[in-house]
């Protein structure tokens, strides 16, 4: 009996010991469990570029370092109103609110529902807003950036506009960026876009891109206006079809003597222009008859013409895109040179320029061949110049193709064109914050390579790699025999 009862006290002995070593394993995974969660609360309250990493190809979540110039910068404090109903938030939209309201203490994010405060939003009903716009809110001034401005898709129609292309980008980094920018300056430079000579006008991309980073385009009738308005920060005249009148010209000299700034497009093949010429002489710069065709094909794209300059490496305009590795499309440029009434007073600075293997067409007719000859002058050619007159501080810019604000040129560059000459008029207008930042294509985007980069990776996966292939097989067979 007694060795019955000792028998059957085993199990329960066991049963205890199992009962303790499960007790502290529960025990333990508790305490993990809270060092986990503990971990995680505090995991989410570090800044969100520390623990989140944009694997998106068009770095939807990601800000650059112009913005974050920009926002460390800000000299007072800014509320960013998101202006989305529960459910509705854009995600995109959510992520870059939170990098802005991590990089500095002066920008504040609040959410507002318009479904649960209307009153809140009856201020700004004139505005238009819609679904994840933004209010941006400072104690200077307030900018509305509707969702319109975030999300862009712009169209590009055909000459006889029987078809179209669209481009879709996000713009939300370039737009809350400006607007920050915006509420915060005590002062806005004003642009005069002159007209009377059958200029072009801005496209409305243009327009956008030029009054997104913060400087105003006006017109300007230069010949009714008398004179040049005291508040220009600078003038813009591009491509006009017909020559300035006498007085224009001397308003405009004595505008740019008295330090102010221009910007000029001119264009191959537009008529004889004496008092425009007269203007550029002033400066001790002239075009060169012709056109110039690039000879090197790393620096065309599909045609001569169109050419892939380089960028200069020395000038606030061009910096920002010559550092990336980006182009611009500059489609039938002419050479700038300078004259003998060059003054000792002007720096000049080339901005963009042809490879040494360039040639310049002196004379250029229909049934002119476009390949090189004997005859053509040969070598680098600066396309665009930059002069600044130390004494006077008046500067000009000009580009001798009006063909870079082209909006299908633009396109084919991924907004590097337009990019170019807002940095032009940032640099100019001396609007040092002016934003510049390329919108992401979130559905297709352009990507451009020179005829001679095409020509080699054709190359290598039409030819070489198949090969490659083919060898390895063949390498592989002739062992796998010799092992039998």
């Amino acid at each position: 009996m007694k060795e019955n009862k000792t028998a059957a006290k085993a199990p329960r002995f066991r049963f205890d010991r199992q009962m303790y070593k499960g007790g502290w394993s529960v025990l333990a995974a508790v305490i993990v469990l809270a060092l986990l969660v503990l971990l995680n609360v505090a995991v989410g309250k570090l800044p969100a570029g520390w623990i989140r990493y944009d694997v998106t190809a068009a770095q939807l979540y990601s800000i650059g370092a112009e913005t974050e110039a920009v926002v460390e910068n800000l000299p007072m404090e800014v509320t960013v109103y998101w202006v989305a109903s529960e459910g509705y938030q854009d995600s995109a939209i959510g992520e870059m609110l939170k990098n802005y309201d991590a990089l500095s203490d002066k920008v504040a994010v609040e959410h507002i529902d318009p479904t649960v405060n209307p009153g809140f939003m009856s201020k700004y009903a004139s505005d238009g807003l819609t679904q994840n716009s933004l209010i941006v809110e400072s104690a200077l001034r307030t900018k509305v950036v509707g969702y319109d401005s975030i999300y862009v898709t712009e169209y590009e129609f055909t000459e006889d506009y029987s078809d179209y292309t669209t481009t879709s980008s996000y713009k939300g980094e370039n737009a809350l960026t400006a607007a920050l920018d915006y509420v915060t300056s005590e002062d806005l430079p004003v642009a005069y876009y002159l007209t009377g000579h059958g200029e072009p006008g801005f496209s409305a991309a243009l327009a956008s891109a030029v009054g997104d980073k913060n400087i105003t385009v006006e017109q300007l009738a230069l010949l009714s206006a008398g004179a040049v308005p005291e508040d220009a920060a600078a003038v813009i005249i591009d491509s006009p079809a017909a020559d300035l009148y006498d007085n224009e010209l001397q308003l405009l000299q004595d505008y740019l003597a008295a330090g102010g700034k221009l910007v000029l497009l001119t264009n191959f093949g537009q008529p004889d222009m004496p008092n425009l010429t007269a203007l550029t002489d002033s400066w001790g710069l002239a075009v060169q008859p012709g056109l110039v065709l690039e000879g090197n094909s790393n620096f065309y794209y599909q045609y001569p013409m169109y050419m892939l300059p380089d960028l200069s490496s020395s000038s606030e305009i061009t910096i920002p895109l010559n550092s990336n590795g980006q182009y611009v499309l500059y489609y039938m440029g002419q050479s700038i040179v300078k004259t003998d009434a060059a003054s000792e007073d002007v720096v000049y600075t080339p901005l963009l320029m042809s490879s040494d293997t360039a040639y310049r067409k002196a004379e250029l007719q229909s049934d002119t061949s476009i390949e090189k000859s004997a005859e053509d002058e040969s070598g680098s050619f600066d396309l665009a110049m930059r002069a600044v007159n130390t004494v006077t501080e008046g500067e000009l810019v000009w580009y001798s193709s009006g063909m870079l604000l082209n909006s299908e040129l633009n396109s084919w560059t991924s907004g590097n064109n337009y990019t170019l000459f807002v940095n032009t008029m940032g640099a100019l207008c001396e609007h040092e914050s002016a934003i510049s930042i390329a919108g992401k294509n979130y559905a297709t985007e352009s990507l451009m390579v020179s005829t001679a980069a095409a020509g080699l990776w054709k190359t290598v996966y039409t030819a070489l790699l198949p090969l490659a292939c083919v060898g390895v097989g063949v390498l592989v067979f002739v062992r796998r025999r010799a092992l039998r």
